[in-house]
């Protein structure tokens, strides 16, 4: 089975319309995100990052049944909705890396395109720790 997310973004990629990044991009921010965690959940837990394009990007995966099928055991992860995470990776200027084949790398810029149209300065009180 296909998520939505990513067939969104496929068909965003084929066509290249701008109405077909903005309905990727809207969903994106609506979608609960799963962030794999290093260390336990808690105020020390750290977001499992990737090298890419020269940017630190947290890494992602856009259901838990993707996540699980991806990992070895069993550990903690975050859930956090698209337009919350691209907020808060603004702050932390970090990317975001959404596990696919190949990976969905956004971009700063992008990132606070979305936290600003989709509302992310809702949870501006949040902060991601970095490794």
């Amino acid at each position: 089975m296909t998520n939505p997310l990513m067939e969104l973004h496929e068909k965003a990629t084929a066509s290249e319309a701008s109405a077909d990044w903005m309905a990727f991009y809207q969903a994106l921010s609506g979608t609960a995100l799963i962030v794999p965690l290093q260390g336990a959940a808690g105020a020390t837990a750290r977001p499992m990052t990737v090298q890419a394009d020269g940017l630190t990007s947290v890494i992602a995966y856009p259901d838990i049944d993707s996540y699980a099928s991806a990992i070895d055991k069993p550990g903690d992860y975050a859930e956090i909705a698209g337009v919350q995470l691209a907020g808060m990776l603004v702050t932390e200027e970090s990317g975001l890396s959404i596990h696919a084949d190949p990976p969905i790398l956004i971009g700063q810029e992008q990132l606070a395109w979305i936290a600003k149209t989709f509302g992310a300065e809702a949870v501006s009180y949040t902060h991601l720790t970095l490794p």
